[in-house]
């Protein structure tokens, strides 16, 4: 990933004559003239500063939508796409950086669910868009041992894999997080509508079906990949990336009041 970024801005600021580079190896052999003028002159130090600095990274991925001082904080296949309509589309609700956000000042909220199923959705979700909905030959690829073995092995893919400690970094334990897989839809929305009427938002969420919602085909290849991570013993490299997020969830799980206070009521 370096790579591109420091080839990128080498390629901006170059002389015709200057020879090319790839990697940051490349630019530290190039005669120190124009090693000095990049440094210098064009600031490749900053640069290489912010490649380097995965709060820098934070910053760049980390949205939200904002009300007076009521913050909703999407995750990807964390139900993002209807709840991002909902606010920001229907009711208006403002993009906002959450970096740039006061955090004395406001009140943030999202959902969350179980951080290896959603790893599996994320994992699905790159599948069928890479193969345009094709579902059957999505499932029969997977009943391939070779691939079955690849899918079995793989930490992450895209954005929609990435743990959520990396995502968020400290902001992670400044949201109001609310945990998905204890509800069905409707009492999710009831918990939102809950929470957001003690910071004084007064709001009714449509009782209807949440788009992007799998269909039958989709969720055999979800089924299929679960299985064979159920099937295949995790490396421990996957431990050491999933670690924090599993032990944030199930902290989540043990300690979110309405949860508790629901099984009270049904014992």
């Amino acid at each position: 990933m370096s790579d591109y970024f420091i080839k990128h801005f080498y390629d901006q600021v170059k002389d015709p004559i200057w020879p090319e580079i790839t990697t940051y190896n490349d630019f530290l052999k190039l005669p120190e003239s124009i090693v000095t003028e990049c440094n210098t002159m064009h600031n490749f130090p900053l640069r290489l500063s912010e490649l380097e600095d995965e709060h820098y990274w934070q910053r760049q991925i980390g949205i939200g939508y904002q009300y007076n001082n009521t913050v909703y904080v999407p995750v990807l296949k964390c139900a993002n796409s209807y709840y991002t309509n909902f606010f920001r589309d229907q009711l208006g609700w403002a993009e906002v950086k959450l970096h740039n956000l006061n955090w004395n000042n406001i009140t943030a909220f999202g959902l969350l669910m179980n951080p290896m199923t959603r790893r599996v959705k994320g994992i699905t979700q790159v599948l069928t868009q890479s193969f345009n909905n094709d579902y059957d030959s999505i499932l029969q690829l997977l009943a391939t041992p070779n691939f079955s073995k690849f899918i079995g092995t793989i930490q992450l893919l895209d954005a929609h894999t990435v743990p959520y400690h990396l995502s968020f970094g400290k902001l992670l334990n400044k949201i109001h997080w609310i945990p998905m897989e204890p509800f069905t839809d409707e009492e999710l929305k009831n918990q939102i509508t809950c929470f957001l009427a003690t910071n004084n938002v007064s709001i009714s969420i449509p009782n209807d079906k949440r788009i992007n919602q799998s269909s039958s085909s989709k969720q055999k290849v979800f089924t299929a990949i679960q299985n064979i991570f159920l099937s295949t013993e995790p490396a421990a490299e996957l431990g050491l990336m999933f670690a924090k997020d599993i032990k944030f969830y199930n902290n989540l799980l043990n300690t979110y009041a309405p949860l508790h206070n629901n099984n009270q009521r049904r014992s």
